[in-house]
């Protein structure tokens, strides 16, 4: 008969209830913005029902729904939890970041690409002339800008006695096309 050293066994009993974590993204390499990247928890001696916390790092709380950077996940009956972080589809050019997920000491990491559009401006005469005592009017529009992207403008072809406002300044968009 063999024999066994307790403290040998009790440290082969230890090593075997010690709690692993593998953590994997499932939409590989990148994901784009305005969808889903997801990411399974795999443990080990970990109880049904355990609540693991998470963090994410690489964006800002404003690119993820809901705006939190922290989170539970739940184990499931096999050992499985999964993380799924719900991406904000924004109007900003930010290039593309790198999502990572921490959870259990485990890391992965997704690139969230940038969908955003470059920025378009226009400007156009209410008329194709004016009289000299009258208004002239112009409407400047935006696409593919932020709340509040202040535009700066310059009038030329008239001399600052022929008008009654600045001959450049700023205009601000909130939404949408505005006339000036």
């Amino acid at each position: 008969m063999k024999r066994v050293n307790l403290l040998t066994l009790l440290f082969a009993v230890l090593i075997a209830l010690t709690p692993t974590y593998n953590l994997q993204s499932l939409t590989g390499g990148s994901v784009n913005e305005g969808t889903t990247a997801t990411f399974t928890l795999t443990t080990t001696n970990v109880a049904s029902g355990t609540s693991v916390p998470y963090t994410l790092s690489g964006i800002s709380a404003a690119d993820v729904s809901g705006g939190s950077l922290s989170g539970n996940a739940v184990v499931n009956s096999s050992g499985v939890a999964t993380i799924s972080v719900s991406l904000l589809n924004d109007s900003l050019t930010e290039g593309s970041e790198t999502l990572t997920v921490t959870a259990g000491g485990a890391t992965a990491s997704t690139v969230v690409n940038d969908t955003s559009k470059a920025p378009t401006y226009s400007i156009y005469a209410n008329n194709a002339s004016y009289n000299e005592g009258t208004t002239a009017e112009f409407t400047f529009s935006a696409t593919n800008v932020s709340a509040f992207t202040a535009l700066t403008y310059t009038l030329s072809g008239v001399s600052s006695s022929d008008v009654s406002y600045p001959l450049s300044g700023t205009i601000q968009f909130s939404s949408g096309p505005y006339g000036y």
